[in-house]
C-alpha cells in the first residue's frame, strides 16, 4: 500500500528520574528526550486503506500490448509494430524478444510464432521448438496434437515435431472434448487424438464439440451429441457452443439461452449475448450491456456502455469510451480513466493511457474485516543498540535515538511513553523516536480506538567499558574495494537491468567508502581478468565485496555467472565457459577477514530447453558461508528472481534503497532488504543469506 506522508514535528523535552535495571536497585537520575523528527510522526489516515488500487509501473511501455495473458507460463504477447512481435512477463520485463512478425497466446508452455510466410513453436524462453516449415499452427492445446497446415493440408504434430496425424486432410479445426471436425475428399467427419474415424456427418458446417454438444447446420442450426445423433433440431438462425450448460442461440437476429435439452432457458430477446461463465454472463439491448444469472435476472443494477465477463474476480467495463472494472458485487473498484485495460492475476492489470502502457494493483481492503481484536503493533528499530538478556545495551556512549513504529489497522488512539500521554489521533501508523543517554527503562503503552492494548517496557544499559576499545568491533576503519559486475548484452536472452545494476551499485558504494572495480557486459575472458584483478589488488585491503547482476545458473550443486558471450550446447561445457562462484570465494579467503558476496543473479536458465537433459533446479544452489563471509541471494535457493520493471532489479532495488543508512548492521540492513523485496512480489520472490560474520559489519557508520 502506499501511504500518504504527512511530517508533524515537534519536540518535547522531559526531565524524568528513572529507575536503572541494574542488579543493586540504585536509583540514578538521567535525561530522556522524547521527540519526532522531521522524518518524525509517520501518518497513515484509515481512510486512505479505502483506495482501492496502486501504480506498479506508471504508463511508460511503448508497445501495444494485444494478446491474453498466459498465467502458467508467465507470458503475455505485445508488439512494437504489427511485425514486431515478442512477449514481455506479467511485471513489463522483455522475456522474449520482439523479432517475429506474429505470434500467438502461450498454451502449455508454448507458443505459435511466425517469421515471414511460415509458422513454427517456441518454449517460454523463445527457443525454436518446432522450425518455421508450417503455413499455420491452429491449436497447442495438446502438447502430443498440435494441429498444423502443412503443404495445405491439415494434420497433427508432437512437440518434437514428429507427425501424429498424416497431412492430408483438406481442413479441420481444433480438438475440444477428445475430438477435432476435419474434412477429407469432400467427406466430413470428426477423428480422435490418434486420427481415428469416430464419427461421420453430412452437415454443410459442424463445429466443435464442448460439453458433449456439438454445432451443426444446413439452413437451420442445432445440435448433434457424440454419437452423432441430432438431439436439438435444426431451427435456430445460428448457435454458439454450450458453455456452463447453457448455449447462446439466434433467431430473427436476436439472441437468447437454451439448456442441453433444447429448451428456451432466457428469451431470445438480445441484440447481443456471451457465454455463461461461472454462472454470469453479458448481455447487450439498445446499446447498453449489462450482467445477468442463469434465470436472465440483472445481477447488478448498472449498465454499461461496454462490458466483458469476469476474469481473476473482476469485470472489465465502459462508460464515456473509457475503463474501469467492478468487482462480483458490481462496486466500481477501478475508475473510468483507462483507454484499454488487460486484468492480469493477483490483482494485476496493464492499463493504457496516453499512449502507453502502464501496471496497477489491486489494493486488499483491511477495513472489510468485521471486527479489529488485534492489540496495536508494537516495534523498535534496533539501529543503535543489541539485544541481551537484560533488554538492549548501547553500542556507544553518550546520547542515542531509539526509534519504533506503533502499527493498528483500526487506528491508534493514544500512546504513552514512562508516563507522558499523546493523542495518536487514531492514525495507523505512528513513528517515534526517543533520546537517551546512560541506563534507562523506556515503559511504552499504546492503545487502538477498540481499547486493545499494547505495553512495552525496555532496558536500556550502558555499554561495557571495553567495548570501544576492542578493535574487533570496529572494523568499519578498514579498507574497502569491491568488484562489481552486470551482464545486460546476452546475445539470444537480454536482460533490461543488470548494467544500471552495477552501475548504480558502483556509485553507492563509493559514496560510503569503498574503492570501486566495476566492469559491464563481460565476456569470459574479461570476467576472469576481472576476478583476478580483484583476487591481488584485495591483499591490499581487510573487507572486499563482490556485486554480481546478470544470468547465473547451478549444474551438479554449484554455481556459476554466465558472460554475455556464453554459447552452451549441454550443461557440460558450463565449468569451462562461465565463471564459478567458488573461484571468486577462495580469491576473496585468501586475503581478506571479511567478505561480503551480493548475487542479483538467480533467474531462469536461458540455455536448459535447448539441452539434451533438463536441469532439476532452478535458480542458484545454496551456499555455506565460509568463515567471514556474508553472502546475499536475490531469492532462495532453487527459485527464480526477477530483472524488475523499473530501472534497477528488485533485489537490487532494494539494496540500493537501503544500503547507505547509516547505523545499521549488515544483518538489519538485509533483514530490510527481503522485507521490502518480499513485499513488493507478494512474497513470491524472498532473499536468502548464509553468514558465518562474527562480528557486526557497517555499511554506513
Amino acid at each position: 500500500m502506499k501511504r500518504l506522508k504527512k511530517y508533524l514535528i515537534f519536540t518535547i523535552i522531559i526531565s524524568l528520574f528513572l529507575f536503572s535495571c541494574s542488579t543493586n536497585n540504585k536509583n540514578t537520575n538521567n535525561n530522556l528526550k522524547i521527540s519526532f523528527e522531521t522524518r518524525g510522526l509517520k501518518i497513515v489516515k484509515p481512510n486512505e486503506i479505502n483506495k482501492k488500487w496502486e501504480w506498479i509501473v506508471e504508463p511508460t511501455f511503448e508497445y501495444e500490448v494485444v494478446g491474453n495473458y498466459s498465467k502458467k507460463e508467465n507470458r503475455l504477447w505485445v508488439w512494437k509494430t504489427k511485425k514486431n512481435c515478442g512477449y514481455v512477463d506479467k511485471l513489463g520485463n522483455i522475456v522474449i524478444p520482439f523479432r517475429y512478425d506474429a505470434v500467438w497466446d502461450f498454451s502449455e508452455g508454448l507458443a505459435a510464432v511466425s517469421h515471414g510466410n511460415s509458422v513454427g513453436i517456441i518454449d517460454t524462453l523463445g527457443n525454436l521448438i518446432i522450425p518455421f516449415e508450417y503455413q499455420d499452427i491452429y491449436s497447442i492445446g495438446f502438447k502430443d496434437n498440435i494441429i498444423s497446415v502443412k503443404n495445405w493440408k491439415w494434420g497433427c504434430i508432437d512437440s518434437n515435431n514428429n507427425i501424429v496425424i498424416p497431412f492430408k486432410y483438406d481442413n479441420g479445426i481444433s480438438f475440444h472434448d477428445g475430438l477435432a471436425r476435419v474434412s477429407y475428399q469432400n467427406k466430413n467427419f470428426y477423428i480422435d487424438k490418434t486420427g481415428r474415424t469416430v464419427l461421420k456427418h453430412n452437415y454443410r458446417f459442424a463445429s466443435f464439440f464442448s460439453e458433449g454438444f456439438a454445432e451443426v447446420s444446413k439452413s437451420k442450426s442445432g445440435y448433434i451429441n457424440k454419437k452423432g445423433k441430432l438431439v436439438i433440431p435444426l431451427k435456430f438462425d445460428g448457435a454458439n457452443p454450450f458453455q456452463d450448460g447453457l448455449a447462446v442461440v439466434k433467431m430473427n437476429n436476436k439472441n437468447g439461452y437454451i439448456d442441453t435439452t433444447g429448451k428456451v432457458i432466457i428469451p431470445i430477446e438480445y441484440d447481443y449475448a456471451d457465454w455463461f461463465k461461472n454462472g454470469i454472463a453479458v448481455v447487450e439491448k439498445n446499446g447498453k450491456r449489462w450482467f445477468i444469472d442463469k434465470k436472465g435476472n440483472a445481477i447488478f443494477p448498472d449498465k454499461y456502455e461496454n462490458a466483458y465477463n469476469f476474469n481473476y474476480g473482476l469485470a472489465q467495463v465502459e462508460k464515456n469510451q473509457k475503463i474501469g472494472y467492478i468487482d462480483k458485487s458490481g462496486n466500481l473498484i477501478i475508475p473510468y480513466i483507462f483507454d484499454d485495460a488487460r486484468n492480469l492475476e493477483n490483482g494485476l492489470i496493464w492499463v493504457k493511457q496516453n499512449n502507453k502502457w502502464g501496471i496497477i494493483k489491486l489494493i486488499k481492503n483491511k477495513e472489510k474485516k468485521q471486527v479489529d481484536n488485534n492489540p496495536p503493533i508494537l516495534t523498535i528499530e534496533n539501529n543503535n543498540i543489541t539485544e541481551t538478556s537484560r533488554g538492549f545495551k548501547l553500542i556507544s556512549e553518550g546520547k542515542i535515538t531509539l526509534k519504533g513504529t506503533i502499527l493498528d489497522e483500526s487506528g491508534v488512539k493514544e500512546f504513552t511513553i514512562n508516563g507522558n500521554q499523546y493523542e495518536g489521533n487514531n492514525y495507523t501508523e505512528i513513528d517515534f523516536s526517543v533520546e537517551i543517554s546512560g541506563d534507562a527503562n523506556i515503559h511504552i503503552s499504546a492503545t487502538d480506538s477498540k481499547g486493545n492494548n499494547t505495553e512495552k517496557l525496555y532496558s536500556i544499559v550502558k555499554p561495557e567499558n571495553n567495548y570501544q576499545n576492542n578493535p574487533q568491533n570496529n572494523i568499519n576503519s578498514d579498507k574497502r574495494l569491491a568488484l562489481v559486475i552486470g551482464n545486460s548484452d546476452y546475445k539470444n536472452y537480454p536482460l533490461k537491468n543488470p548494467v544500471n545494476d552495477a552501475n548504480d551499485m558502483a556509485n553507492v558504494l563509493e559514496e560510503i567508502g569503498f574503492d570501486v572495480i566495476k566492469f559491464t557486459d563481460t565476456d569470459f575472458s574479461e570476467m576472469n581478468d576481472a576476478v583476478d584483478e580483484f583476487g591481488e589488488k584485495l591483499k591490499n585491503y581487510s573487507v572486499g565485496l563482490f556485486f554480481y547482476a546478470g544470468h547465473g545458473m547451478q549444474v551438479d550443486g554449484e554455481n556459476y555467472l554466465i558472460p554475455v558471450d556464453a554459447s552452451l550446447s549441454n550443461e557440460g561445457e558450463v565449468k569451462y565457459k562461465c565463471l564459478a562462484i567458488g573461484i571468486v570465494l577462495a580469491k576473496m579467503e585468501a586475503t581478506t577477514n571479511t567478505n561480503i558476496l551480493l548475487l542479483d543473479a538467480c533467474r531462469n536458465n536461458p540455455f536448459e530447453r535447448s539441452w539434451s537433459r533438463s536441469i532439476q533446479n532452478k535458480g542458484l544452489a545454496s551456499i555455506n558461508a565460509p568463515s567471514g563471509t556474508f553472502i546475499g541471494f536475490a531469492t532462495s535457493p532453487g527459485d527464480v528472481a526477477s530483472d524488475g520493471t523499473n530501472k534497477n532489479g528488485i533485489y537490487t532495488e532494494a539494496i540500493l534503497t537501503h544500503i547507505n543508512k547509516k547505523d545499521l548492521t549488515i544483518y538489519q540492513l538485509f533483514n530490510k532488504v527481503n522485507k521490502t523485496v518480499s513485499e513488493n512480489t507478494n512474497n513470491k520472490q524472498v532473499p536468502w543469506i548464509s553468514s558465518s560474520l562474527s562480528d557486526d559489519f557497517y555499511f554506513n557508520n
